[in-house]
């Protein structure tokens, strides 16, 4: 079985590389310009989604890839070096070079259900609104799980009796294994979008070599 570690020590994300470990939260104290970054992002009209590939080796400020309205927003500064932290870390525990980045202005539940994702280990973290859903696999019911959608309300939640969905707080970073992680140990977070109008501000971040 599976476990998680919620943690507040940069000094305890090595844990992911743990073969039983499915999740772990790094809570990190709320940045004032990350928030006013975000809260700029989120005016309608202004921002919609940017993806590319980086490499943390490179400063993020720097970056050709980087679209200009992401730049200019006020607090970019922070929020580039922030993310250079994030990537950084998050290369170095996987010995990779190249990260995918995806930010997203999201006004609906991007994956209303709960999943897993097909990667190795994917950072999620949220800078404006509700913060991802996820459920401990102790916790979870893998036959409600496994059914199919349209058998199942679109709010199901695939719970074992006492069980509860946990949710990552606005700006923690979370890092979740995926079904493509090579330890057979763990099967993968379930997690979703939260389930709310509320617009949000999401970042995540992918391995890719």
């Amino acid at each position: 079985m599976s476990r998680h570690l919620v943690t507040a020590s940069p000094d305890d994300l090595p844990e992911i590389l743990e073969p039983d470990v499915e999740l772990v939260q790094l809570d990190f104290r709320a940045d004032g310009a990350c928030a006013r970054f975000a809260e700029a992002l989120l005016v309608p009209g202004y921002f919609e989604e940017a993806a590319f590939v980086m490499d943390p080796r490179q400063p993020l400020a720097r970056h050709g890839a980087v679209p200009a309205v992401l730049r200019e927003a006020p607090g970019s500064v922070e929020w580039c070096l922030q993310v250079d932290w994030i990537a950084g870390a998050f290369a170095t525990l996987f010995d990779v070079r190249r990260l995918g980045l995806r930010l997203s202005h999201v006004r609906r539940p991007m994956c209303p259900r709960f999943h897993i994702d097909r990667v190795p280990c994917r950072v999620i973290t949220t800078f404006a609104g509700a913060g991802t859903e996820w459920i401990p696999e102790s916790e979870v019911d893998a036959a409600t799980l496994a059914r199919a959608p349209a058998e199942l309300p679109p709010d199901a939640a695939p719970l074992r009796p006492q069980g509860r969905i946990r949710q990552l707080p606005r700006g923690s970073l979370g890092f979740f294994k995926g079904s493509g992680c090579d330890d057979a140990r763990v099967r993968g977070v379930v997690h979703r979008s939260p389930p709310c109008a509320e617009p949000r501000l999401v970042m995540t971040l992918d391995l890719l070599a």
